[in-house]
């Protein structure tokens, strides 16, 4: 009978090789070395990832076989991390004090720190003259030098100020309108990697129209449009304001569930 030769390994000839490093053995029908892949284990969940050439395979857990994300050791799937789960601020440092904002520095867990911009929250507001009529304002916005097309919004700078009154206090100071009827229609941070600002976005109905109060160096021009305008104007990026984009995107999703 004619010997087989065993190699020790077989040669990856391509960069995603499933078999690297897997021992040839002799079929019993062909009499001709096969590849003998290693069986999988029943008992954990693996997959094979890109290897390059003259490498072992390696094999990984899949992120689905894991804890998630949002998981902590011992509380099971599902629990809601607290800052204690996190972190611990040691020692805070104030680096520059406005009129609307401070950025301190924290200490964390005494080995780095993080500089955050702490900001009172602010406020947003959709003013519908019906149901697809709205107020736009086209604010020039010195941090940008240019013109944008945004909602009546303003910071929560007024001490012992409830969001809702400083809504409608906005709107009719931005928009020359006063509202009958508020409601809240959601809250999110526009940016936690760096700051503390919560904005909270509210629809205005039953509107009555008064006089605007611009503060000084305020440059605001109201404009009334359709409301397929306005989300036409995010498609296609003539609206860059964030605020405007989430309220008026949030807006038309609750109106397409309704």
């Amino acid at each position: 009978m004619r010997a087989i030769r065993m190699p020790q390994t077989t040669r990856v000839s391509r960069k995603y090789h499933r078999f690297a490093s897997v021992p040839l053995r002799p079929s019993a029908t062909s009499g001709r070395a096969e590849r003998n892949p290693r069986p999988r284990s029943k008992r954990r969940l693996r997959r094979f990832i890109p290897i390059p050439r003259g490498r072992k395979t390696e094999f990984v857990t899949p992120w689905f076989a894991t804890n998630k994300p949002n998981s902590v050791p011992g509380r099971g799937l599902g629990y809601n991390r607290t800052l204690d789960d996190f972190l611990r601020i040691t020692n805070m440092q104030s680096l520059l004090k406005s009129r609307k904002f401070e950025v301190v520095r924290r200490s964390v867990n005494d080995d780095r720190s993080v500089d955050v911009i702490v900001h009172p929250g602010a406020v947003v507001v959709l003013p519908l003259l019906s149901d697809d009529e709205i107020i736009m304002l086209r604010n020039y916005r010195p941090a940008v030098e240019r013109e944008l097309w945004e909602l009546p919004a303003g910071t929560l700078d007024v001490a012992g100020e409830s969001p809702r009154d400083a809504a409608l206090r906005e709107l009719e100071e931005e928009a020359g309108h006063r509202a009958g009827q508020l409601d809240l229609l959601c809250a999110f941070y526009p940016s936690p990697g760096v700051m503390t600002e919560l904005i909270r976005a509210y629809v205005a109905t039953d509107l009555t129209r008064t006089t605007q109060q611009l503060e000084p160096g305020e440059q605001i021009v109201v404009e009334t449009m359709k409301a397929a305008t306005a989300l036409a104007m995010v498609r296609d990026g003539r609206i860059m304001d964030a605020k405007t984009i989430i309220t008026l995107m949030w807006w038309e999703m609750g109106r397409r569930e309704s």
